[in-house]
């Protein structure tokens, strides 16, 4: 598959398709593929691939026990409003 990457990019290439992720498990695929890999002076965009799956690793473990909390209480006042509202009619 390296063969049809530009030589210039084949570096970048194989950590830019994991860049979206947000599993910490795969920046640490990520980094042992570059330490065995990517020479050390060509790395910069590996590296920059890994910190950024590692910060939405973080806001997700961070963020989504909130958010899971506010949706299920959204949902229950919607059920109860809907509820209130079936009881009047």
């Amino acid at each position: 598959m390296l063969d049809v990457v530009e030589a210039s990019s084949r570096w970048a290439f194989i950590p830019e398709l994991a860049q979206t992720s947000g599993d910490a498990a795969m920046a640490d695929q990520v980094r042992a593929y570059a330490d065995r890999f990517i020479p050390k002076d060509a790395r910069q965009s590996a590296e920059h691939v890994i910190a950024e799956i590692k910060f939405r690793a973080d806001v997700k473990a961070r963020q989504l026990p909130a958010l899971e909390a506010w949706l299920q209480q959204s949902g229950e006042k919607a059920a109860s409003s809907a509820s209130s509202a079936s009881h009047h009619s």
